[in-house]
Formats: structure tokens, sequence, C-alpha cells
């Protein structure tokens, strides 16, 4: 059976420097095999956790927090499993103590954070000594709960301190998430893909040198992490406003164990499945088990997808999104610099594709499905410095669009985030290279698609909601169809 080696002898990486796993991972991990003699558990919540369940959470977090003070280098640690995320997300250690692959931008998003919840929940199962255990998660999407739940907001007293509460979080119970977020209009543009995988789907497309992230990881994923750290979203304040250092808050779990929610929301609207593509469903992620010799165990995506016969939980109650509008991006097809600020009156123009710059007749372009094929704006090699953070709203055809302009705007085709990978002065903390680039694409609807019909350009406004940049480079973007 493989465990943690005993025989590493090079001192650990100090955890709040270097997220590199430790101890070191061995190279043949365990294949995950489901625990089917465990109780289906059920996450509530975080509103309507009852009392003894609020109790038991705090107890696991302080237990997970002791496991960090008492023994450093025990994977399970806080510091050493926040670091998990780092590793994956906003750090990457050396390669050859076999570094993974970023999930973020891509189809791994989804199912690589259940898989890190999972782990999670499981080690503060065994901490708490209860194997029925679960999370709960913060539905940010419910009306009045855009703020943070009040057992993650109490900070405690200096003699009883709130294991929830952290003090690196900006957010406090008196804020609100800012409206075009979580609000209903907000959450059906995230919902209405009918793709997951497709350039402008709801999970992202498959990994490589032109993959953008899904509808769900853009918002209210990016914003609500944004708006965590600082209320304000002008500047990425760790814990939660920042890639590396995200996890070392506990409602990072609470806000992904929600983000994770939609996904079942999302195929339960019908017409919907997850990737048929085998690679998706092979690819494999290793994480440290719960066990008290904690084990390096292996789960493939696959096995993770059926999460209610697999990983043994479910979610009490699902959301009722009051819209289902699509919506789409649009940016200019050769790179350049957009002013983003918002009193700039700075546009970029779209070629539109010639068959769509031909007129056409006034009774077909009528509200209705979707016509075929399905056209995409992409956009590639968006510029973000690993230490800043930005979050975009995208308008057609109004220069004067500014900050204050509502996403019920029939001129608003989306909105996306960036998250900072790193705090300044992260200097020693690995880190992906300092241009990494970023990729956006979005589906085009009916009303969007009815604009480019007959024009040569089409006119695309920028504004920044969030972040400190005025400027963002890009490589190029462009339309395409999608048959």
């Amino acid at each position: 059976m493989t465990r943690i080696s005993d025989a590493a002898q090079a001192p650990p990486p100090n955890p709040l420097e270097d997220c590199t796993p430790w101890p070191p991972p061995p190279s043949d991990p365990i294949p995950f095999t489901p625990d089917t003699g465990l109780a289906v558990r059920t996450r509530l919540s975080a509103f309507e956790l009852p009392d003894d369940k609020v109790g038991q959470l705090r107890k696991a977090y302080q237990l997970l927090r002791d496991l960090t003070n008492n023994s450093p280098n025990d994977p399970r640690g806080w510091l050493r499993q926040a670091n998990v995320h780092c590793w994956y997300c906003g750090g990457e250690a050396g390669t050859e103590t076999g570094a993974g692959p970023e999930i973020h931008g891509s189809w791994r998003f989804l199912p690589w954070h259940r898989m890190y919840l999972y782990f999670h929940e499981r080690i503060l199962a065994q901490l708490v000594g209860d194997k029925t255990f679960a999370l709960p998660f913060w539905d940010w999407d419910t009306a009045g709960r855009d703020r943070l739940p009040p057992i993650y907001a109490d900070p405690g007293t200096p003699d009883n301190p709130n294991p929830l509460f952290d003090q690196n979080r900006g957010a406090t119970a008196d804020n609100r998430i800012p409206p075009g977020i979580v609000t209903s209009d907000a959450i059906g543009l995230m919902l209405s893909p009918t793709s997951f995988e497709a350039p402008g789907g709801f999970g992202g497309t498959s990994d490589g040198p032109g993959a953008s992230p899904g509808t769900l990881e853009n918002s209210p994923h990016g914003p609500v992490h944004i708006w965590t750290g600082d209320p304000s979203m002008r500047s990425p304040v760790p814990d939660m406003g920042v890639l590396a250092t995200a996890a070392r808050d506990p409602i990072f779990f609470a806000h992904h164990a929600n983000v994770d929610r939609f996904w079942d929301v999302w195929l339960n609207q019908g017409g919907r499945s997850n990737p048929a593509d085998s690679s998706w469903a092979l690819e494999q992620f290793a994480f440290y088990d719960q066990n008290d010799t904690p084990q390096w165990v292996a789960m493939s995506i696959g096995d993770s997808v059926d999460h209610e016969t697999s990983l043994r939980y479910i979610y009490n109650g699902t959301p009722n999104p009051a819209s289902t509008v699509t919506f789409a991006l649009a940016m200019a097809q050769t790179g350049g610099t957009v002013d983003v600020s918002p009193q700039s009156r700075e546009t970029i123009k779209v070629p539109v594709p010639p068959e769509l710059s031909q007129p056409r007749p006034a009774e077909i372009a009528v509200p209705g499905p979707p016509p075929k094929p399905v056209y995409v704006l992409h956009i590639q090699g968006i510029q973000v410095p690993p230490d800043e953070q930005t979050f975009l709203r995208v308008f057609l055809e109004l220069e004067d669009a500014d900050a204050r302009t509502p996403i019920t705007s029939p001129n608003f085709v989306g909105q996306f985030a960036i998250l900072a990978m790193r705090k300044p002065g992260m200097g020693a903390m690995p880190h992906r290279a300092a241009a990494h680039l970023h990729n956006q694409a979005f589906e085009l609807n009916d009303r969007q698609v009815a604009l480019l019909r007959g024009k040569q350009v089409l006119s695309v406004k920028l504004v920044a909601v969030g972040g400190r940049l005025t400027k963002i480079p890009y490589r190029r973007a462009f339309i395409a169809a999608r048959r």
C-alpha cells in the first residue's frame, strides 16, 4: 500500500512561502475507490445550518488549524490543505515534484474543484469523528444571501476566536455583493449555454493554447472571489482575492460548494450533458486523503461526475433562476491595448463574418431560437499581471456605457473576472509566467447576431467594474461559427 515516504530527508518548504505538496508525493498514487458503505450526506446552506452543525463545523476547522500548529508537515493541516489550491491554481511547483496542470480556464475547473472539496470534506469528517459530516454551501444566488453567511462573518472573541473567520478578508457582515453578479439576470446568463465544452459554453473548453473558461467560472465565481477579498473590488486582497491564498479562507469551500451545486442545476435543466470526450473523463488528479497516515490518491474526472453514487453527497435545494438569456463578448480582431476605465469612450471594432455582413430579410431575423450555426466571439491573449485582477463588463454599440450601466441593458453582452494569481511580495513562491495569457469565448444570441447583420464591423465597449487596471492588452479577438 502506498504511503507517505518516511525517507524524505530534505527540509520541508515553508507553507507560507512555497505551496509545493509536502511530504513529497509518491510516484504511484492509489486509485480512488468509492466508499459505497458511506451514507449519502446532504450539504446544506450556510444560512440554514442547525446550531449543532455550526458547532461541529467550527470544531472541524479548529482541529484543522491545530493540526497545522502541532504537525506543520501533515498534509491534512490547514496551510497544507490551502496550498493544494495554490499548487494547481496560483503557483507552480518545480517539475521534479510533478506539478499539476493549471485547472482554471478550461473544462478542468469544475471537476477538479469537486475533487478538492471531497477530500477536504473527508479530512474534516475524520477530524471530528463523524462520517456524516458535510460542508455547507454559500447560496449567494438566493434572495437576501448576497452577503457573508453570519457563521463566517463573526470574528468571535479574543478568548474564543471563530475558526471560520479570516482576518485577511475585506468583506464584512455589512457588505453586499454589488448588483449584476448574483442577481437572477446574472444567474440566467450563466446557466443559458446548452453545451458544456464548446467555446462560450457552461463548463470551459478542452485544455490547450486556445482554452477558455465557461460561464460559471467567469461569473459569479470570479467576481465573488474578488468581492470577498475587497468589497470595493479594486485591489487583489488576500486571502480570497488571490488564487495562491484563496483557500486559506474557510469561506472558499462554502463558495465553491455553491459553484459545484450549480453544475447540478445546469445539468438538471434538460438538453445538457457533460463532455463525451474520453480524455476529459480519464484525466486524473491526486490528493492526500483523510487517513491518519495519509495516502496519495488519484481520482479521475469520471470518478467525480456522479457525486451521489461515487462521492456520496447531494445538495439540499436548487435555485430557480428567473432568466435564461444567452450572453456574448466581443473585441478587436487584431491585438492591441484597450482603455477600460469607466470614463473612457474608447471602443474596439470587431470585423463581422462575411456571411453576416450582408443584409438579411427582416422577417427572418426575429426573436427566437439561435440560428444555425452558432456564432462565438473569441478573445485570446488577454494579459493581466499575475499580481493584479480585473472584472470587465462588455457592451455592444454603446460607447457611453460605464460602470453604472445595468446588465439588463439590451446592449450588455457579458462579463468576466480574472483573479490575481499571487499577491505582491510573494516572490519566493514559485508561480507561472508573469505574462500568463487568458482566453475568453462567448456565444452570441439572436439579438447580437441581428446586430451583426449588414455591418462590416461591430463596436464593442469594455468597462472595468473591478480592479485597478485601466488598460488591457490582448492579442486578437474574432467571431467564428460553431457548427
